[in-house]
Parts: structure tokens; C-alpha cells; sequence
């Protein structure tokens, strides 16, 4: 009787284990999607309270997140190569330095890699 009240545990536990992977990879583009908004917020909110980091004016600061996107109408992709044409661009006018915080949530996207 106890190897039958084992057998229907673990078969018990498989299904949950295997309900619970199904779940996640039919919900995870969602939670990445809300994890971009709250990345968005998170630096707006810091803007808005003036708690961003102050910088000197000899400091050009490019800042392309969401909201700048679908401010240039690039809401729906915005490409490595158009990255690289930002950083052509500063580079033409011989800086001393050029810093980039970048932050690619879409792993897939490889194109324009080698324009970096």
C-alpha cells in the first residue's frame, strides 16, 4: 500500500512541475514586457525628482529608452545599426571619450552586431 501512496505522489508532483512550465513559457514574453515598463518608470521617476545624476555640460548624455522611441516613431524596433550610427556620429567630432550604458533586453536580436 505504501508504494502505491508513493506512486501517486510523485506522479502528483510531476504534473504540478509540469503545469508550472507550461505556464511560464506561455506567460514569459508578458512578464518581460512588464519588466521593460518597470525598467522605463523606475529612470523616469528618478528624472522627475531631480535624483538623476547631475553632469557637466562638457557631457553629452544620449538616453533612448521606450519613451524617446516612440517619440522618433521607432516604437516597434530600434536596431543595433541605428546605435551605431548614433556613435559614428559623436565620433566624427574626434571625442576624447565616449561612454555607453546600453541595456539589449531582446536576446534574439543580433542583427547590427557587427556595426558595434
Amino acid at each position: 500500500m505504501n508504494k502505491n501512496k508513493y506512486s501517486y505522489f510523485i506522479f502528483g508532483n510531476l504534473i504540478v512541475i509540469i503545469v508550472l512550465l507550461i505556464f511560464i513559457k506561455l506567460f514569459s514574453g508578458q512578464f518581460e514586457s512588464f519588466e521593460k515598463q518597470i525598467i522605463d518608470k523606475k529612470y523616469a521617476l528618478k528624472y522627475h525628482l531631480n535624483r538623476s545624476v547631475k553632469m557637466s555640460d562638457k557631457i553629452i548624455h544620449i538616453n533612448i529608452d521606450d519613451y524617446s522611441k516612440f517619440n522618433l516613431n521607432k516604437d516597434h524596433f530600434w536596431s543595433k545599426t541605428d546605435d551605431a550610427k548614433i556613435f559614428n556620429k559623436i565620433s566624427e567630432k574626434n571625442s576624447a571619450i565616449i561612454l555607453c550604458d546600453l541595456l539589449y533586453t531582446n536576446k534574439q536580436d543580433t542583427l547590427g552586431n557587427k556595426h558595434l
